[in-house]
């Protein structure tokens, strides 16, 4: 009653008379208002209505406004004689205390405006939305104004309406009240339930706490380990570092004169541990002690430390440890983002629509603040500052999500948007972008103080941030890599993750700047719950310094189609479970794609489909098998030594998996943005980001094949060679003492003729491969077979009997019949080539098919070891190889001990120019040969040249079959299919598959 009365009231026409001075009855900001009125009638109007007391010039718009603010001013003293305008400003005042005003940076636009009757907001709960504060040099104390849940702008006839509408809605009877009240009750017992919920959640971590608080150890714990800082020695020409792996070499005793006897109480000291020779620990190097070296065994359960001398040990490679862990890959779950469903009623949609567009408009994205007090005149800012808080951005950031229907306004997704940061150097990041994830506010909501009384050093996110799964699903639809910190430099550069100690401290109040030196990742599968899998590949600071090793790789003779493609695949993964379905799924899909824009002229989609069973092999549980407790090893690496823990060493290389939290941790990133200066103690702003950088073509499952197969088929290369050479005293093959490793390795088919007067003459073809080293400089280091003597029998296959003739002098092997004494190791001929008879090896190059073959398909391969540090190689060019200096052998050596130090020295470091490694450089045999007796125009189909030499390394037994007579030979020439142009390995696995060096 009283609104429906005010209509006429003399405080209400003042203000509106008021509102008019600029505008008249026109919306109050329409920007033509002081354009269109002169300074002259503004005066004028403003004089006649509330009295003659404007005797100064006004030019500027702030001239007016405090001329407004004068004429309200007056309002408290004008017309004091006059009983009814103070009884009625007295009753407009108990009924709206506060001052307040609505403001946005960018000017209010006039439409949404409302007019000078237009004085009434009505809303639904508490006004105050903030802490009370001051803005910078503001002489009054305000606080935000909820905005969220209001209508209007009314006139007093209007908002009456409005009211009593409002009455007529929730009344009682219409149960809509009680069902509100119902739903707000249910939802903050929720929350109180689900306070509780986190509270027992998090009470083991916390007991924890309390009990390493106990023991003195909390604060260690919380701190982490600290940044690393090993310690070094040099003992008799080799550095020795902690961290170092290393291998005993003789027995160890601690003490050292332990007795490890039944009576050892009575005869001597008892051991407290016993190292046996194998066993494998850690060094730890003290420069200062007496005793500087002492490890620490994998074998003691104590960890205690073991005094050693140099001769008791060898460093081994870092990554070298009794038992290998399995990736958890194999699992890969289709799960979806939650989505948010807005259930709030939609009672005004369509009642009064436009109304409510133009509040929302004017509310979406605007400041409001009640002003609460002024400020005395003699007030200490300062301390008074120390007493407020600040405004909740928070809150007005929800309200442009809350006005979205009638504006539409769409909240920014975290990580979505992302931009080139003008505050990192071009130069080193490159391509690189920055997406933020949160904004993260100094002590928010409130300081606090601890046990010392100090301030504790904290930020917290100013907006609830996205669970992290679901942010990591929002970065991994980019399809780019992300700049991620390994293990090693999350503790280097003491970037901490608590979200598993939910008591503790979440986030650090300092900055996380991104290095070049941490990795690129690429997310690969984001579950709903559950480890989220994803590839690796180079530090940021090796894809630009040295793309050769860190870029797609270079593929000689690729596969014309996808299912040749996806079958090499699933020849290499079999067995490595550490390999996600969706990293093989999504390297099949990025090789479809080139071929369907190879093929889009010729359509021919038959190339780009890849049979049900080759998925099933691919993606299916047939690829992950289990033999002793260990994976699987797949034809490609079985019988080399070894192979089973460097499989495990490449999926760990390619491959990685993590909770989301640390995940994501991992990936996060901050920077202090300053204080937003919205107030006079506003808080220091962080933003948290991730960075991108594109890594174009790099699919981890499709590259970890070709690796797995190349080092494999390179790494047979060099057992056959080794297998083929004398040794020096200490063991070492001599075709390793050569400074340069090349040896060519070749198909090879044998062509058969059966004669038939009745149904014809009958040709087949057997196949195998030889090998030759070329480039040996040692000498003679070869192990010369013995070629068959002529007065051996002349073996031959007996149907009748169904075994080989003469049965005293001959055996059947394989499917031949061979002499008694034949020896069973292939032989060499005068020119070092040998038959080979690894069949995987025979088998990359075409020596081994499950059927008859185009000789086509016969191919063959030259392939050069080049050992030497990366920063010798040349960082661009494909298939480039240094000079070398020294021998293979001692180059491999020296640089598992090199190597160890490099790493024990700086272990947060990916990326070392002074590493060495081993490059395979594969270059394809340019021509196939052929001779023969017989069918020569067979065997030299297709430009093959006739040299008789290619038969020298061949028995007398390699030329027999069961029923056909030898017609000649035909080598092959040519890249096999999906040839890496080089391929990358570490010296131990040289020395590995060579037996000079044995993993425990």
């Amino acid at each position: 009653n009283w609104l429906k009365n005010s209509g006429d009231s003399s405080v209400l026409s003042a203000l509106k008379e008021t509102d008019e001075i600029f505008c008249g009855n026109d919306n109050m900001n329409d920007p033509g208002c002081l354009a269109g009125l002169s300074v002259g009638e503004w005066l004028n109007s403003a004089t006649s209505k509330l009295g003659d007391w404007a005797t100064t010039d006004f030019e500027s718009r702030d001239d007016k406004w405090k001329a407004m603010s004068e004429l309200f001013k007056r309002f408290g003293s004008e017309n004091q004689e006059s009983s009814d305008w103070t009884r009625s400003l007295q009753e407009w005042k108990r009924r709206f205390p506060f001052h307040s005003f609505v403001h946005k940076p960018e000017g209010m636009p006039s439409s949404g405006s409302p007019t000078s009757d237009q004085r009434f907001l009505v809303c639904f709960g508490k006004r105050v939305a903030s802490e009370l504060h001051r803005r910078p040099a503001g002489q009054h104390i305000m606080t935000d104004q909820n905005n969220i849940g209001c209508h209007g702008f009314w006139n007093s006839d209007d908002v009456s309406s409005m009211l009593d509408r409002m009455v007529e809605l929730w009344k009682p009877p219409t149960c809509q009240l009680s069902e509100m009240t119902y739903i707000m009750k249910r939802q903050i017992l929720e929350m109180f339930g689900s306070m509780n919920t986190r509270l027992f959640d998090a009470l083991p971590t916390m007991l924890m706490d309390e009990e390493l608080a106990n023991q003195g150890l909390l604060e260690q714990h919380m701190a982490g380990p600290l940044p690393f800082s090993p310690d070094a020695i040099l003992v008799e020409g080799q550095e020795y570092v902690d961290g170092m792996r290393v291998r005993a070499l003789t027995e160890n005793k601690r003490p050292f004169d332990c007795v490890d006897v039944p009576l050892s109480e009575v005869v001597g000291k008892k051991c407290d541990h016993i190292a046996e020779a194998g066993d494998l620990g850690t060094l730890e190097v003290d420069p200062s002690s007496a005793e500087p070296l002492m490890v620490i065994w994998d074998t003691d359960s104590s960890k205690g430390e073991s005094a050693v001398g140099t001769a008791a040990i060898e460093i081994i490679p870092r990554e070298w440890e009794k038992n290998g862990g399995v990736g958890a890959f194999a699992s890969d779950l289709v799960a979806g983002v939650s989505q948010i469903a807005d259930g709030a009623l939609d009672v005004w949609n369509g009642m009064f629509r436009q109304q409510y567009t133009s509040l929302a408009t004017m509310m979406s994205g605007s400041t409001s603040k009640w002003a609460v007090c002024p400020v005395k005149s003699d007030v200490n800012m300062t301390e008074l500052d120390g007493h407020l808080g600040v405004e909740d951005a928070a809150f007005q950031d929800h309200q442009k999500e809350a006005y979205a229907k009638w504006t539409g306004y769409t909240a920014k997704i975290p990580g979505e948007e992302c931009e080139t940061p003008a505050f990192l150097k071009a130069e080193l990041f490159g391509e690189s972008q920055i997406c933020e994830i949160s904004e993260l506010h100094a002590d928010h909501l409130e300081k606090y103080t601890k046990e010392d009384g100090t301030l504790e050093e904290f930020i917290c996110p100013l907006k609830v941030p996205l669970p992290a799964s679901e942010q990591l699903t929002v970065l991994h639809e980019k399809n780019t890599c992300f700049l991620r910190m390994t293990e090693n430099q999350l503790r280097h550069y003491q970037w901490q993750y608590n979200g598993k100690y939910p008591a503790r401290k979440q986030n650090d109040r300092k900055p996380n700047v991104p290095g070049i030196e941490y990795e690129l990742i690429k997310l690969s599968h984001v579950p709903g719950s559950g480890a989220v899998s994803f590839g690796k590949t180079c530090s940021l600071e090796e894809w630009q310094q040295v793309p050769r090793f860190c870029r797609s790789p270079t593929v000689r003779n690729v596969w014309p189609t996808s299912s040749e493609m996806a079958q090499m695949m699933a020849l290499a993964v079999t067995g490595s479970v550490g390999v996600g379905a969706t990293a093989i799924v999504e390297a099949v899909g990025a090789y479809q794609s080139i071929l369907a824009i190879r093929d889009n002229n010729t359509m021919n989609r038959t190339a780009q489909v890849v049979g049900e069973q080759i998925w099933d092999t691919l993606t299916g549980t047939g690829r992950l098998l289990w033999s002793a407790g260990k994976a699987a090893v797949s034809e490609l690496t079985s019988g080399l030594s070894g192979a089973s823990e460097r499989n495990l060493r490449m999926e760990a290389e390619f491959f990685g998996d993590g909770d989301p939290g640390e995940l994501l941790h991992s990936m996060s990133y901050q920077r202090s943005i300053g204080a937003s200066g919205a107030t006079s103690n506003s808080k220091e702003r962080f933003q948290r980001y991730v960075m991108t950088y594109p890594c174009t073509g790099f699919e981890p499952a499709y590259e970890f094949a070709l690796k797995k197969q190349w080092s494999a088929v390179a790494l047979r290369v060099v057992r056959e060679a080794v297998q083929k050479s004398h040794v020096d005293g200490d063991g070492v093959p001599l075709v390793l003492k050569s400074t340069l490793l090349e040896a060519t390795v070749r198909a090879e088919a044998a062509l058969f003729l059966r004669q038939n007067e009745e149904t014809g003459d009958e040709t087949w073809y057997t196949y195998g491969a030889s090998m030759t080293v070329t480039s040996s400089d040692v000498g003679d280091w070869r192990i010369t077979g013995y070629l068959p003597q002529p007065d051996q029998p002349d073996c031959e296959w007996q149907w009748s009997s169904m075994s080989c003739s003469p049965d005293d002098q001959c055996r059947l092997e394989g499917l031949k019949c061979v002499p008694e004494d034949q020896p069973s190791q292939p032989t060499l001929a005068s020119e070092g080539w040998w038959r080979v008879l690894d069949d995987a090896l025979a088998k990359a190059v075409g020596g081994l098919p499950v059927e008859q073959q185009e000789l086509s398909e016969l191919k063959g391969l030259h392939v050069s070891f080049y050992c030497g540090p990366k920063s010798l190689f040349d960082p661009t060019i494909v298939a480039h190889a240094p000079e070398q200096s020294s021998s293979l052998v001692q180059c491999l050596q020296s640089a598992v001990k090199s190597n160890s130090v490099l790493r024990a020295k700086q272990p947060w470091k990916l990326y070392l120019p002074e590493e060495v490694i081993v490059v395979a450089i594969f270059q394809e045999v340019e021509t196939a040969y052929c001779f023969g007796s017989g069918l020569t125009q067979d065997l030299c189909a297709g430009g093959a040249k006739a040299n008789a030499e290619i038969e020298s390394h061949l028995s007398a037994t390699d030329k027999q079959s069961l029923d056909g007579a030898y017609q000649g030979l035909r080598t092959g020439n040519g890249y096999p299919q999906g040839t890496l142009a080089e391929v990358v390995m570490r010296p131990e696995d040289l020395l590995e598959v060579a037996g000079i060096f044995t993993r425990p």
